[in-house]
């Protein structure tokens, strides 16, 4: 199965800085200051998605017992790109 790059960079022409983003089904998130830190996010995030079950709308099978409820965040922060 093809998985594509998730990881990118861009330069940033206002700053002249190269800034790194990562894809998740939800959108575009970052900037962030190295692909390291891009990389620890997406595995923060992807960790927080496993942990509450959210599998992006993949499951073959719905699943009637899932409620909607708010977890916090506060080991969260990532930021998304509008």
């Amino acid at each position: 199965m093809f998985r594509p790059e998730r990881i990118f960079n861009q330069l940033n022409p206002k700053t002249g800085r190269t800034e790194w983003f990562f894809y998740a089904r939800e959108g575009i998130f970052g900037p962030f200051i190295s692909k390291e830190s891009a990389t620890k996010e997406l595995t923060v995030f992807r960790n927080h998605c496993i942990a509450t079950g959210n599998d992006g709308g993949r499951s073959k099978t719905p699943n009637k017992t899932l409620t909607l409820s708010l977890l916090p965040m506060s080991d969260f922060a990532i930021k998304r790109r509008g």
